[in-house]
């Protein structure tokens, strides 16, 4: 659902700059080679369409193995067993757990890329791009700080209600422009509106005309002040009876406009 405004450029420049200076760091490749060696992956990252379809078959058949094997079964079972005897607290259990599960292949990929953004103070979209590198040794970047969606259960974009927006890293002039268009892109169809001149006095102007307040505001109760009357009592002035005719138009007006009818029926 979220369409691109323009080709990227600065966004993304900045964030390969940022990628190719941390793959030169030695601290990050030890993480990287720490990886691969866990994950059986070349040392020179899975260079072609056959070494990576073949890896990734292994990769998920042997997740599958440990998942299913009796062993881990066991183990789990046994960490369970002491938290509930009162061996070992929740949190012990909760990092026992952990380790374990760190062990199949899918989940350690997953931890060792969360860890490296969080070790190294990367922005959160900068997830795939670390787990490619992991795998095809390549350096890439997220195109954009920023992302305009998803939209859940949205098939077409004139249903668009809200506009999510999720910022990963502070965001430049320029890069705030840009958000900006794709805010205006996606979000043409909500409702838009502006804070209305007066609007208090307006809607008392509406409160005194109605004909219980009239009748109230005379000690007669059989007596309806006239709009001359209130315009005197009120406002000072029989002259400000055409304001507050304009006033009470002005307000039907705009309730037509600004609270459009959907035509549903039912809640």
């Amino acid at each position: 659902m979220n369409k691109r405004v323009n080709k990227p450029h600065l966004s993304y420049k900045k964030n390969m700059d940022n990628m190719k200076l941390l793959a030169s760091f030695s601290e990050f490749q030890t993480l990287v080679g720490e990886a691969r060696k866990f994950l059986d992956i070349p040392e020179e990252g899975l260079l072609n369409g056959k070494d990576s379809e073949k890896w990734h078959k292994g990769f998920v058949k042997k997740s599958d193995f440990i998942i299913e094997s009796k062993s881990f079964n066991e183990r789990c079972k046994k960490i369970s067993e002491k938290l509930k005897s009162g061996e070992i607290t929740r949190n012990i259990a909760n990092e026992q757990l952990k380790l374990l599960h760190q062990q199949i292949p899918i989940n350690y990929l997953t931890n060792m890329v969360k860890f490296i953004v969080d070790k190294f103070y990367l922005p959160l979209n900068y997830q795939d791009s670390i787990r490619r590198y992991i795998l095809l040794n390549k350096i890439e970047a997220p195109y954009n700080n920023f992302i305009v969606g998803p939209y859940i259960n949205i098939k077409k974009m004139s249903d668009v209600r809200f506009v999510p927006i999720t910022i990963y890293a502070k965001l430049t002039r320029e890069e705030i422009k840009d958000l900006q268009k794709e805010i205006d892109l996606v979000g043409e169809n909500l409702p838009v509106f502006n804070p209305l001149k007066d609007i208090d006095k307006k809607l008392a102007f509406e409160e005194w005309l109605k004909e219980e307040n009239r009748q109230r505001s005379s000690y007669d109760e059989e007596y309806v002040l006239t709009v001359a009357e209130i315009a005197e009592d009120k406002l000072g002035s029989t002259k400000k009876v055409k304001s507050i005719y304009d006033a009470i138009k002005g307000l039907k007006d705009l309730r037509k406009k600004r609270f459009k009818q959907s035509g549903k029926t039912e809640p």
